[in-house]
């Protein structure tokens, strides 16, 4: 059974995305490598899911200011997970992706929202894991990225929230 522990010293970024998402520019210029690497790996995934959901018929956009999306970095131990919060908005759609950095075998992400509820969820075995929330209720969710399997005993993950109006 997967830890459900947040690990208390985990070291937590989130940012607001300032400027054009590019593999090769980075929010913090004092990231380490691994942080770039699962920065990298979170915005080619990013990239592809926005892509598969554009021939699909929806319109989300690569995110080229803080108003089209959110992201955050942890440093986790496997079996444990990193949690972020963000408000949601009636009348959007929402994709979440997961991933991080090469050591990471499996990460599963889930959705909670204000009451605990679990809305969404990917556990998948796979590096990377997504999520697709239509017009949710407005309102604070929480987003679990668990760490399950990796070949180190901590890794770096992250998150990217991307929204679109209807």
């Amino acid at each position: 059974m997967k830890a459900k522990r947040i690990l208390v010293i985990s070291a937590v970024l989130a940012l607001c995305v300032g400027a054009t998402a590019l593999a090769q520019s980075y929010p913090n210029t004092s990231w380490n490598v691994w942080q770039r690497e699962t920065w990298d790996r979170l915005i080619t995934f990013r990239d592809s899911v926005i892509r598969d959901y554009r021939q699909s018929g929806f319109n989300f956009r690569t995110p080229t200011t803080s108003d089209d999306g959110y992201y955050g970095l942890s440093l986790i131990h496997v079996g444990e997970y990193a949690e972020f919060t963000r408000m949601l908005y009636s009348g959007n759609d929402y994709i979440i992706v997961a991933s991080g950095d090469s050591d990471i075998i499996d990460v599963d992400l889930d959705v909670h929202d204000r009451f605990g509820r679990l809305i969404a969820s990917d556990y998948r075995i796979d590096r990377d894991a997504g999520v697709f929330i239509t017009n949710p209720a407005t309102g604070l969710y929480t987003f679990r990225i668990h760490l399950y399997s990796g070949r180190a005993n901590t890794s770096w993950v992250g998150m990217y929230l991307l929204f679109d109006n209807y």
